[in-house]
């Protein structure tokens, strides 16, 4: 296919070849697609380029299949992304959260909707899609992607993001054409709720069905879901197994795992086995994996009970996606089940719901991080939220800690006087956290409102086998000095080993004039030697050395330190000397 010859191309000119023929007509509508205030950053004649390969991928593609291709780019410094699949939702977000996993930043993306008619295979017209298609039309809307990245040099790591993005493409292929039997499937799992009832209070019954109703009500994007079959339930040789042939969207593959370990249950902590064996009808949790398909945020999981007509537990519904937005701006008082959570809370605190009492644990309630407000259970709600109205009087530090179910995060909240809180500071916690549990940080979020306490929320990913010990007085008390500052550290250091007038005076001198850098690494009963080595420089000594033993470097090591009243020492001076 021959691009269209233009001389002096720009983007005013590209717009007006429609009806030429089939190749200017796709010129003009893929540049119409482009953002006027984007046309600086991209030369118009190197775009042409581009499209006009774009043009003849179109043209020879099979549509069994989707198109990716990374080459260099006619716009300097770029790599062009093109891509071509079927039109289905989530597929921009979706490559977009691939290249930002990628750590690939973004210059324009062009993504124009195009309704393809084809004969003998090669395209016989092509127009904008218009949302409709007619009955009996045979021409497809087809997603026709331009994506400008940076240069990408190395073929291993284009061939690597090649695959990658053509894995999330068909993650997405197979949750959107699954989605309406993954809906069906779960209309029939109501239905079978409220023709047999299961073994469970009735509350928790009425509950669990007004739920799968309220997901249905376009509060839930469905991307997999799977049943499992329970053998030998309540017994010590229980076994969890997939169901044949019952995986659907992205876990229509038998092999792709939801919780690492699942199917093993006898190498299961012994809660988990009698959590899985017990007549409850639903459960909340997040999956191990991260979503390919819109968001990249791991996945949230719905585990539902499957009774017999006996009452006997004879498996598990499975669901994974993530919830819609209403799930989290929604009051929980409007949900099924958290509004039962909430009110169960309310209820045990005994507190008076018009009193300041009730009100404020009100607001914790409606405020409290919505995804621990679906997984955690009532009694430790009311335990956690209970610690938290108490704080409102004795503003302090604060760490709540909350396994999930299956032991594959740790879930952090921290309260801290909000005076005291600086991005330095939130580091640090998570850093001490992340040590502290041997995990790494998948959710860190803040929230600042007219408390006088700063919230911060954590999840640490973990490997149960290896989550060492923790005492949870000390972690608390190791985040109030991080919190306190490490200033406020060495004041009282000071205090501890010269008293109160004389650390005054020394920290008045010393205390603010210790770089980032040197906190982050130099201990405080360190620092407190070296305030007073560098009064000694202004007492009667213009240099000072010191040396002393440095047990974390290892047995037998030493360190010198040198101070220096006038000038600093070059180091090839002091190295030959020592």
């Amino acid at each position: 296919m021959t691009t269209t010859a233009v001389s002096n191309i720009s983007w005013s000119t590209l717009s007006q070849y429609t009806g030429q023929n089939l190749e200017a007509t796709f010129m003009a509508l893929f540049a119409a697609a482009v953002p006027a205030e984007d046309h600086s950053a991209v030369d118009a004649a190197a775009f042409q380029r581009d499209a006009a390969a774009l043009w003849d991928a179109l043209n020879n593609w099979n549509e069994e299949k989707p198109y990716v291709n990374i080459a260099t780019s006619n716009a300097s410094g770029r790599s062009v992304l093109t891509l071509l699949n079927p039109d289905q939702p989530f597929l921009v977000s979706s490559i977009l959260a691939e290249l930002a996993r990628h750590s690939l930043p973004v210059h324009l993306v062009v993504h124009p909707v195009l309704q393809i008619q084809r004969r003998a295979s090669r395209i016989s017209g092509i127009e904008r899609f218009s949302g409709k298609t007619a009955v009996g039309d045979a021409s497809s809307p087809v997603s026709v992607i331009l994506i400008y990245i940076p240069e990408l040099h190395d073929e291993t790591t284009r061939t690597q993001l090649t695959e990658r993005l053509h894995a999330v493409l068909a993650d997405v292929r197979a949750a959107t054409t699954d989605w309406l039997l993954m809906r069906t499937r779960l209309e029939q799992h109501i239905v079978e709720l409220e023709k047999h009832a299961p073994p469970v209070d009735r509350r928790e019954h009425e509950e669990t069905t007004a739920f799968l109703k309220w997901l249905l009500a376009d509060n839930f994007t469905f991307l997999g879901l799977r049943e499992m079959s329970y053998r030998n339930a309540f017994a010590a040789d229980m076994k969890v197994e997939i169901r044949p042939n019952s995986g659907l969207g992205i876990l229509r593959d038998e092999r792709a795992q939801v919780f690492d370990g699942i199917r093993d249950v006898s190498s299961l902590p012994m809660d988990i086995q009698l959590f899985l064996a017990q007549p409850r009808l639903l459960n909340f949790s997040k999956s191990s994996r991260i979503a390919t398909v819109h968001r990249s945020v791991p996945m949230d999981v719905i585990s539902l009970k499957i009774f017999d007509g006996q009452a006997q537990l004879i498996g598990e519904l499975r669901l994974i996606g993530l919830f819609s937005s209403a799930a989290y701006t929604e009051s929980p008082k409007n949900i099924p089940i958290l509004r039962r959570k909430v009110e169960s809370v309310l209820e045990k605190a005994g507190v008076d719901p018009k009193g300041h009492d009730g009100k404020a644990l009100a607001h914790i309630l409606q405020t409290y991080p919505r995804d621990e407000l679906y997984q955690i259970g009532d009694e430790e709600l009311s335990r956690i939220t209970g610690a938290i109205l108490q704080l409102q009087e004795r503003q302090r530090v604060a760490l709540f800690i909350r396994k999930d179910t299956f032991e594959r995060y740790i879930s952090a909240l921290v309260f801290i006087p909000r005076d005291q809180l600086t991005p330095h500071v939130r580091r640090q916690i998570q850093d001490a956290l992340e040590d502290a549990f041997k995990g790494v940080c998948k959710v860190a979020n803040g929230t600042l409102n007219e408390s006088l306490l700063a919230r911060l929320h954590f999840v640490f990913a973990i490997d149960p086998a290896n989550l060492p010990a923790y005492q949870h007085a000390a972690l608390e008390a190791r985040l109030a000095e991080l919190a306190a500052g490490w200033g406020e550290g060495l004041r009282q250091c000071l205090i501890d080993a010269y008293g109160g007038a004389p650390a005054a005076l020394l920290y008045s001198r010393y205390g603010n004039g210790f770089p980032l850098a040197y906190q982050d690494t130099i201990g405080l009963k360190t620092a407190c030697a070296d305030v007073a080595a560098l009064a000694a420089l202004y007492e009667d000594e213009r240099i000072k050395l010191r040396l002393e033993t440095a047990p974390d470097r290892g047995t037998g090591q030493y360190s010198i330190r040198v101070f220096s009243m006038d000038n600093a020492l070059p180091l090839h001076q002091v190295l030959p000397i020592l």
